[in-house]
């Protein structure tokens, strides 16, 4: 009596060998390359990769607001994208997603969205990437902090519809 057919064990088998195989070849993958994107895009706009490597680009914006439900209106009233454009080769764009706003308590009273990571395919030696993060608000939209203390109260500040905030970052892989 047989429990299972030879035509299902050499199926089963070759299903482990091809699993095997693909955790052999991404173990091998290269690691990415963490590049802060907040810090190129407001420093000098520009930062060095090494070639052939994916890079992982953190830090690509947030948004925050002092009372929860401006910052469930935020939350839902912000479209974000990232234009990708390659040196010499096709420009993309991705839409980026807010996490939802999550409270952040003193000393900042506040609740913060973050944009996700943006990942990028490697570059060859001399090659560049230019990415540049839209945020714009659908519906207008009003910031404030009343949970600050001291001299630094912010807000309110008024976000008119349309309005977009443009923040760009130049990889190049040396």
């Amino acid at each position: 009596m047989h429990l299972f057919k030879p035509s299902v064990v050499l199926a089963v088998a070759a299903l482990a060998l091809a699993v095997s195989a693909g955790m052999t070849t991404s173990a091998t993958a290269a690691a990415p390359v963490v590049v802060d994107y907040g810090d190129c895009a407001f420093g000098s706009g520009t930062a060095s990769v090494p070639a052939g490597a994916p890079i992982t680009l953190t830090d690509t914006g947030s948004f925050t607001v002092g009372v929860r439900g401006l910052a469930f209106h935020a939350w839902k009233s912000q479209q974000a994208t990232a234009t990708i454009a390659v040196q010499g080769g096709a420009t993309t764009t991705e839409p980026l997603v807010y996490s939802q706003p999550v409270f952040i308590g003193d000393p900042f009273s506040a609740y913060v969205m973050f944009l996700q990571d943006v990942n990028l395919d490697p570059l060859a030696p001399g090659e560049s990437v230019l990415v540049t993060i839209d945020s714009t608000a659908t519906a207008p939209e009003e910031i404030v902090f009343p949970g600050q203390r001291g001299p630094n109260h912010f807000g309110p500040f008024h976000i008119p519809a349309g309005e977009t905030f443009e923040t760009s970052c130049l990889l190049t892989a040396s």
